[in-house]
């Protein structure tokens, strides 16, 4: 599909007769001139970056840098002289396509909020929803190319990716810039961060805190004169808390949300004590009581337990409508 941008600039046919009158250019598809073209018009300030002064930002130039080009051939798959061919055919139509910024506002305006994923989907289905209908690429061109990433998107991306927008966006309404390290695994990057920002809120409180108006907030006047206010608050009725050391009062993160105790009272053993209350007994290899039968018992009753609301919830999925994660899967 050809951009409304790319058909703004120039009719169809016009593009067919351009493909037709190439030797180079004659086997490349629609796709292929969408490929060299989004991705060149993405690459303006860097295209202009090496340039003379004296040469307008107005027109393109007429050669591509070494590195675009060496870009665009990796990215695209197409030769170096096919590059050349398509820059030099298709270069007035690059420059005069919208910025990214202006074509995300036409984005916005032509996929209103219900054309966005509804909320609750998960990171998956969001990955799935993506590479099934808006990636469409075919990786072993790059592959063979020995480009490095690929196109498919996953659970890990989407997670990194909401970090790192709630992050940034926290630290410009701050007037601060976020400083992160740049080396060492990306789990590892964050944390910091977003332990100072939890902090920050838990002493200064969230913005919403201090909103209110007529729709979400009603005064009533008393019949001696005094008033009183009504707001508004939503919740989903769950409470789940937060992963916490299985020790009271203990401050410290844990290394993962399935750990049972911190770093700290890992340390001093505590993992190899029965996990019944007030019992000091060391555990069973592979248990997480010791080797009294009823301690033995309350750790099966308990899995039983979590088993059982599990397969309750699946069920309860089932009487609802399909997630896309789920319609995915059942596709595959």
């Amino acid at each position: 599909m050809i951009p409304c941008c790319l058909y703004s600039s120039v009719a169809p046919p016009t593009i067919s007769k351009t493909l037709a009158s190439h030797e180079l250019l004659a086997t490349l598809s629609f796709e292929d001139v969408l490929a060299f073209t989004s991705r060149a018009s993405a690459l303006k300030r860097d295209i202009m970056l090496p340039q003379l002064q004296t040469i307008s930002g107005n027109v393109p130039p007429d050669i591509l840098p070494p590195s675009i080009c060496e870009f665009l051939q990796l990215s695209t798959g197409l030769t170096r002289d096919t590059v050349a061919a398509c820059w030099h055919a298709f270069k007035e139509i690059v420059w005069g396509m919208p910025s990214r910024n202006e074509l995300a506002a036409q984005h916005e305006r032509a996929f209103p909020m219900g054309g966005t994923p509804p909320q609750g989907v998960s990171a998956q289905a969001c990955a799935n929803i993506y590479d099934s209908a808006l990636s469409m690429r075919d990786e072993n061109q790059l592959q063979d190319a020995g480009w490095q990433f690929g196109f498919k998107l996953k659970n890990e991306h989407i997670w990194d990716t909401f970090i790192i927008l709630a992050l940034t966006e926290d630290c410009d309404r701050c007037g601060v810039l976020l400083d992160v390290p740049n080396d060492g695994a990306q789990t590892h990057r964050f944390p910091a961060a977003m332990q100072a920002r939890n902090e920050r809120i838990v002493y200064e409180g969230q913005p919403e805190l201090r909103h209110y108006c007529d729709t979400c907030m009603w005064t009533y006047w008393n019949d001696d004169g005094s008033a009183r206010k009504v707001q508004v608050v939503v919740t989903d009725g769950l409470s789940m808390g937060r992963p916490c050391c299985n020790v009271f009062q203990c401050r410290n993160p844990l290394s993962n949300n399935r750990s049972r105790f911190c770093w700290q009272h890992l340390n001093e053993g505590l993992d190899n004590i029965c996990a019944v209350v007030d019992c000091d007994m060391p555990v069973l290899p592979g248990w997480k009581a010791c080797t009294l039968p009823a301690h033995q018992e309350m750790e099966c009753l308990h899995g039983e337990k979590m088993r059982t609301n599990f397969q309750a919830t699946k069920r309860l999925q089932k009487m609802h409508a399909a997630q896309p994660n789920d319609a995915m899967v059942a596709q595959q």
